[in-house]
């Protein structure tokens, strides 16, 4: 059996959502234990300053939880112009400078560990729907006590929903482990 713990990161400086995860692989399945979860605003209610200090904000707001970590898996951001894209960036830099693997993962990859990939319900929703389903019943292979308390006092849930999702996706999790 192997073990790493996985930090997945659903970047943003008003709703920066992550979830620490261990995986455990054995040879028929994967199990995920929640270590940690949290959603939060990084500035505080302030007013963002230009990309750089926004960015090195939340990288330094970020970086405890990437200590914690073997490997992390970041949101793609498709707008090369935004904020966030700095931010992930400069997360990619402080991770691989602290010698931690860093992957970033398309926005639809995530909801690959949906149930019902047909349903044309708005991903966002699909995704909270699906989390407060896994929060409910998370089988043998999720342990998820850690992450119910701040998903349900998040204000935003899909935030903390795709972290979640992402982090399963990651590691090739599936829900007919059950």
């Amino acid at each position: 059996m192997s073990s790493r713990v996985v930090l997945s990161i659903d970047v943003g400086y008003r709703n920066c959502a992550k979830v620490l995860g261990e995986v455990l692989e054995t040879g028929h399945a994967t199990r995920v234990v929640v270590l940690r979860a949290e959603v939060c605003d990084v500035l505080q209610g302030r007013r963002h300053m230009n990309v750089a200090d926004t960015a090195s904000q939340v990288v330094d707001h970020l970086l405890p939880w990437v200590d914690q970590a073997t490997e992390v898996v970041c949101e793609a951001q498709v707008r090369a112009s935004g904020v966030n894209y700095g931010i992930a960036h400069a997360l990619l830099g402080a991770a691989r400078a602290r010698g931690v693997p860093f992957a970033f993962m398309r926005a639809k990859r995530k909801f690959a560990v949906l149930d019902d990939p047909s349903d044309r319900t708005p991903l966002k929703k699909r995704a909270v729907a699906q989390t407060k389903l896994l929060c409910r019943h998370p089988g043998a292979h999720l342990c998820v006590k850690n992450f119910v308390p701040p998903f349900c006092k998040a204000p935003k849930k899909d935030d903390l929903a795709d972290a979640l999702l992402q982090l399963l996706s990651h590691v090739d999790w599936s829900a007919g482990q059950r």
